[in-house]
């Protein structure tokens, strides 16, 4: 299954899911049916379609915590305490109306027959998925972006003196098994291959997973619906489990002291939520923004180094940050403290990877105020392979985790280069009003497509550009913004929100659509990446009307300054800016990467 992103095909704007078939035999089907037939009548958990005890292998994947001898009740219309206090049978007695018991009991063997066997068709089958990414890693992956500047209409390569076959990653024309090119999964999955190693290039593209984990079997109706993400995070391993409250401590933090003098020339570390969250994902948390003295931390526990923290409660729950202690400190109550019993069973580093893997969404879900307790986190089941293996697997992620580091730092020295390239600039300057004033024609919100509309919302900060807009705009009249327009958000200017626009669509009046008077002489790109600086940002701020939410002086940005060259000294300027962009793509591609490596890394050891 191929899902290719909005700028796949020029017109559509939307997702496309290619797939790939087979079909089956028609009697292999059927003569399934009649071995599952046959079981509900023997109960004989015989070996069907090659798969040994079938129906304790749907009992274990689809009636989490029951086992054979409990489902089998159900089967003999006389369910035990375990069944029915289990979610699926509350779930089927909400949705089924039935007069009575048997009729009840009718109705859920029906649906289990059609789940069995549907589970069974699909057991043996693994799924290629294929995903081309958004944005620039979709870019990346396409090999090609299209184009509606004057002149130069159309699809192109995306990197200069290549053509699309050189660029794409999608497939290579002359080679049906060249790892580095989607299709060739593709093709060794109709070969029977699912195991061959996927190129590091195309770790972010390609995923197999296993068909009953995109089928639903847990709902009274069964829908047979295929979800391209594996539903619930599990952990198919040759070691034992164990849950994590059997290895390890769980508690909530300390109330957060009250009052400033709690902290005045305070040097014990107190983390909080916010601590945690500016990292997202540490191996070894050192920084925080509060340090209690010895009148704050009277009274409060003190956590060691080498204890995870897990966010419990609030906001921040289901953004599933994670932290490794680095230093001994106080905890905040909004995270639990997770703390090793043994490290000669299992060490610090093993568990917050694994940790780092769990989804707090499918520790339990909740529609209300997302929180977890201590008995939730400590029900969590993990694989515990020996200590050795526990430290090989730590050794291979942190080399993932220096890749990261690196590309960040690349990242970073890319960024200097393009600023330093556009500051070293001397040429004549002109106003923004002289060469790329504000467009400012109002058209309808019923004229564009919905995912085309640009609000401060979906404007990402720090120069990172668009998501597509979701939902329908309560909003009769907008601006028209075009291909090569410079779209920028006027509220809370230091948010830093720009993109060039690469499509036809319309934006709230919050946000401001430059466009060059004259794109033969005045190269929108180059205007774009001289508007892209902090300085540009700066002098906005200088300029900022209101204080609770400032907003940019529109004449004031029509008086600023920027070099403007020749056009074709524009268009060396940013060719050089453009390379360094695709050095950028791949370096952000790669720390993108790293979880999907990560995984890699687990499968392979567990």
């Amino acid at each position: 299954i191929a899902e290719l992103g909005s700028n796949t095909f020029m017109a559509t704007n939307t997702n496309t899911v290619v797939l790939f078939l087979r079909r089956r035999d028609n009697y292999f089907a059927a003569n399934t049916k009649n071995d599952v037939n046959k079981f509900f009548s023997t109960l004989s958990d015989v070996t069907i379609n090659g798969i040994e005890t079938p129906a304790s292998k749907y009992v274990a994947h689809v009636w989490e915590g029951l086992d054979y001898a409990d489902y089998v009740t159900l089967l003999q219309k006389s369910p035990n305490d375990k069944v029915k206090a289990h979610d699926i049978y509350q779930e089927y007695k909400k949705k089924i109306s039935a007069k009575s018991d048997a009729k009840l009991y009718e109705a859920i063997l029906d649906i289990e027959a059609e789940k069995l066997l549907y589970f069974i068709l699909a057991y043996p089958q693994k799924v290629v998925i294929v995903k081309s990414g958004e944005k620039d890693v979709e870019k990346c992956f396409l090999g090609y972006e299209f184009s509606n500047r004057r002149g130069n209409e159309g699809i192109h390569a995306i990197q200069k003196g290549k053509n699309i076959d050189e660029c794409t990653k999608l497939f290579d024309a002359n080679n049906y098994d060249n790892p580095e090119k989607a299709s060739t999964y593709v093709y060794r999955a109709f070969k029977g291959d699912y195991t061959s190693p996927i190129a590091e290039g195309m770790q972010s593209h390609i995923n197999r997973i296993s068909l009953v984990d995109m089928l639903t079997f847990d709902r009274p109706i069964f829908e047979k619906g295929i979800n391209l993400n594996s539903k619930k995070k599990e952990f198919n391993t040759k070691w034992s489990k164990i849950k994590l409250g059997d290895i390890a401590t769980i508690q909530s933090g300390n109330s957060a002291p009250q009052g400033e003098d709690m902290f005045i020339n305070g040097t014990y570390p107190f983390f909080r939520t916010s601590d945690v969250a500016r990292e997202h994902l540490t191996n070894n948390l050192t920084k925080t923004d509060s340090y209690l003295n010895e009148k704050g931390v009277k009274g409060l526990q003190l956590f060691k180094k080498g204890s995870i923290l897990f966010p419990k409660s609030g906001l921040s729950t289901y953004l599933d940050h994670r932290a490794l202690m680095g230093i001994d400190g106080y905890v905040v109550s909004h995270l639990a403290v997770i703390t090793i019993k043994d490290t000669n069973i299992i060490i610090p580093e093993y568990l917050y990877e694994i940790l780092t893997m769990i989804k707090a969404r499918d520790v339990k879900q909740s529609s209300g105020y997302p929180s977890l307790n201590e008995s939730d986190i400590s029900s969590v089941v993990i694989p515990l392979p020996p200590i050795d293996v526990q430290k090989q697997i730590v050794e291979e992620i942190g080399k993932v985790d220096k890749s990261v580091s690196d590309s960040m730092l690349r990242i970073d020295k890319y960024e200097s280069d393009i600023e330093s390239l556009l500051s070293s600039l001397r040429f004549a300057d002109s106003t923004l009003n002289a060469i790329a004033p504000f467009a400012t024609k109002s058209i309808k919100y019923s004229d564009i497509e919905p995912e085309t509309y640009i609000t401060t919302d979906n404007m990402l900060q720090n120069k990172l550009g668009v998501l597509p807009f979701e939902g329908v705009a309560n909003i009769s009249s907008i601006t028209e913004y075009k291909p090569e327009d410079i779209l920028i958000s006027n509220i809370r200017p230091y948010l830093k929100k720009i993109w060039f626009a690469d499509k036809d669509g319309g934006c709230s009046k919050d946000v401001l659509v430059l466009r060059s008077a004259d794109a033969i002489k005045y190269l929108p790109k180059y205007i774009f990446y001289m508007l892209r600086r902090d300085s540009f940002f700066g002098y906005v701020m200088e300029g900022k009307k209101g204080i609770k939410m400032p907003r940019g002086n529109k004449e004031d940005i029509m008086k600023y300054k920027i070099p403007m060259p020749n056009i074709d000294e524009q268009k060396r300027i940013v060719a050089q800016i453009e390379e360094l962009e695709l050095e950028i793509t791949k370096a952000r591609t790669l720390i993108e990467n790293a979880a999907i490596e990560k995984q890699a890394i687990l499968d392979k050891y567990l």
